[in-house]
């Protein structure tokens, strides 16, 4: 800002004269700078000596000792559930990704579009073959009786396969619905897998060692990767337009959002697309009075999205097993991580009214009424799941189901409430370049309260 002053009448103005107005007005923008570095150096200061004595206390943790290999029951389950993961998501988004300019321009002319889309269907393979080995990977450590080289053997080639059966049935729109059915459904039987290994381990031990060895698996794996292989080439002279664009908006978004660091631009793809799938649905009334309206109108958000029951169910199992098979300080990470997990899709109403200034004038209530009305539900679904999810940390739920559910809420609220990226920050120079420092602390924005909640939690289970 630039102070405006008229020039003395009856001539020119002179140098100094130029200079004293081109000058900046000096008022309080000094502060405006020095108040919000103070607030960031305190909270440096504070999280890093909880992150510091969290993992001073963490090293000194012992892992317990259960009766039976608890550890290695569990991965079982969660390493195919893993490679299970790897083909739904295969299915989610092509695999085989075709940009509109790219079809208009070229993949419509008669070529071969199977030449075309080779190196591509290369690399997407060999990324789920990737996938695939850090899973057995991890399979092979977690898992005591496991062999690490069939592990990885399993994982690479259970990774590529999850692809090629994508790759396969893009082509046809029935085969692909079935696929994903059936991948939810084997999903659902790995869970109940998973509950078993907590609550009957002897005999799902039994089971598992009733399905053949590792390297029999290990040799069926390979073989039916080169199979699928086969099959699934010979299928990609098939692709179409529909079948090579569909999911192309949702790979642009995550792009951009990758590119300009706004998480938001890909959130709101997932919201159309999802919004897109949803058939002819029954209105409902929502009354006359604003709070009972706007929460039934969350309420109905969340009906109609089912995957969100199922994040709480696997989130659940995941944090009842975390008890058991792991230390204090990392189990109880993982259960403030997983309210947080749980708590994020209820706020997507409290994100998009904080979002839009047109919504909030058009509902004609205050900022402040929306936000406290669509933090009823993340405050529920946080104190709902604590509940059902404290016993699962014994003696240690006084303290990870208050700090957990208040954490969750909280930093769910930051997340929502976060503004649109400005660009327009300073720059750090490293030596890995020019940092954009102002951006990355925009961005970080809530990510820094969730360290700080999880380090005070270590902190106080372990001590």
């Amino acid at each position: 800002m630039v102070e405006q002053r008229s020039c003395p009448p009856g001539g020119s103005p002179g140098a100094r004269t130029v200079r004293r107005l081109a000058r900046p007005v000096r008022g309080q923008g000094g502060w405006r700078h020095i108040v919000p570095s103070t607030e960031t150096l305190l909270a440096i200061f504070v999280g890093g000596g909880l992150v510091a004595e969290a993992v001073v206390r963490a090293t000194t943790a012992t892992i317990p000792s259960p009766d039976v290999d608890t550890l290695g029951l569990v991965a079982t389950p969660a390493f195919v559930a893993a490679l299970f993961l790897v083909a739904r998501l295969a299915l989610s988004i092509g695999p085989v990704i075709a940009l509109p300019a790219e079809v208009g321009w070229l993949l419509s002319t008669p070529v071969d579009r199977r030449a075309i889309l080779a190196r591509r269907i290369v690399v997407t393979a060999v990324g789920g073959a990737f996938a695939g080995f850090l899973i057995g990977l991890g399979h092979g450590l977690l898992a005591a009786d496991a062999s690490l080289p069939g592990s990885l053997v399993m994982g690479t080639a259970g990774g590529w396969c999850c692809v090629a059966v994508g790759m396969g049935v893009q082509s046809l729109p029935t085969q692909q619905q079935v696929a994903r059915r059936v991948v939810d459904g084997c999903l659902v039987l790995l869970a109940i897998v998973f509950v078993a290994a907590l609550s009957i381990p002897q005999q799902l031990e039994t089971v598992l060692a009733a399905l053949g060895s590792p390297t029999g698996w290990s040799i069926g794996m390979g073989n039916g990767a080169i199979v699928i292989s086969v099959v699934t080439f010979g299928r990609l002279g098939r692709l179409d337009r529909r079948a090579l664009t569909a999911e192309a908006p949702i790979v642009a978004a995550l792009g951009t959002a990758t590119s300009f660091l706004d998480p938001k631009v890909f959130g709101e793809a997932l919201l159309r697309r999802q919004c897109a799938r949803i058939a002819m649905v029954r209105s409902r009334r929502l009354g006359n009075r604003p709070t009972g309206a706007l929460v039934r109108a969350e309420l109905t958000r969340v009906v109609r999205r089912p995957g969100i029951w199922v994040i709480m169910v696997v989130t659940t199992l995941l944090v009842y097993a975390g008890w058991r098979t792991m230390p204090p300080a990392v189990a109880v990470t993982l259960h403030v991580v997983a309210c947080v997990v749980v708590v994020r899709p209820f706020s997507r109403g409290l994100e998009q009214v904080c979002r839009s200034g047109a919504l909030r004038f058009a509902l004609g209530l205050s900022d402040r009424y929306l936000r406290a009305v669509h933090l009823l539900l993340p405050v529920g679904a946080a104190l709902s799941w604590s509940v059902v999810t404290a016993p699962a940390a014994g003696v240690a739920a006084a303290v990870t189901v208050p700090l957990g559910a208040v954490g969750a809420v909280v930093t769910s609220y930051r997340w929502a409430t976060r503004p649109d990226p400005e660009y327009t920050g300073t720059f750090v120079d490293t030596p890995l370049g020019s940092m954009p420092a102002d951006l990355l602390r925009q961005v970080l924005r809530g990510h820094v309260l969730l360290i700080v909640v999880c380090a005070l939690a270590v902190v106080l289970v372990t001590s």
